[in-house]
């Protein structure tokens, strides 16, 4: 009978973690909620309270949107000082900054969709300028061909930036490969 009893203590205990686990779940989604409610709201102060508190910026919601998908979609639909400030609080606590999905990523959202301010400081941060989107095109595919002459004009000043840095290092005679996520010092918009 002492076999049994352990057992019974392991499977209780494996449910109490489950249920633990279900609950954290179940607040994390929540805060989330709260966070993309707020971004959404246009509502600086509830998001910089919301991100001090610790809700993850890189958390996606049920629906797959993320805090910087919103934050992007609310700089292109309202050019305020206050959407400029809900982005900029999202990108400060972005840990991915590629934000890669099936046909997407920040940049490739942010070029189709003219966020100057967001493309540069992922630009900035060192984003992967070499993602395909929806018929293979690239970031500068998409700023270009929706006339986005400014997040273009970022991208190809990135482009030549990392080429300048790689040439630098082949130059120099540098062994070691290069490693593609160099951080570049970009002019960011206020």
């Amino acid at each position: 009978m002492v076999g049994l009893s352990n057992i019974f203590k392991i499977v209780g205990q494996a449910c109490t973690n489950f249920v633990r686990e279900e609950k954290a779940a179940i607040v994390r989604e929540k805060q989330t909620k709260s966070l993309l409610e707020a971004i959404m709201a246009s509502d600086s102060d509830k998001v910089e309270a919301l991100l001090k508190a610790g809700v993850d910026a890189d958390a996606p919601s049920t629906m797959g949107n993320t805090p910087l998908t919103c934050a992007i979609s609310l700089r292109a639909t309202q050019r305020t000082p206050e959407s400029l400030k809900v982005l900029e609080l999202v990108l400060a606590r972005v840990t991915d900054i590629d934000g890669i999905t099936k046909d997407s990523s920040y940049l490739l959202m942010a070029a189709q969709i003219g966020v100057a301010e967001a493309a540069a400081e992922l630009l900035r941060r060192g984003c992967d300028m070499t993602v395909k989107g929806w018929g293979g095109r690239d970031a500068l595919c998409f700023a270009t061909e929706n006339g986005h002459k400014s997040v273009a004009d970022l991208i190809v000043a990135a482009a030549q930036q990392r080429n300048e840095a790689c040439a630098a290092n082949m130059h120099a005679g540098l062994d070691k490969p290069i490693v593609a996520r160099k951080r570049l010092r970009l002019k960011t918009f206020s």
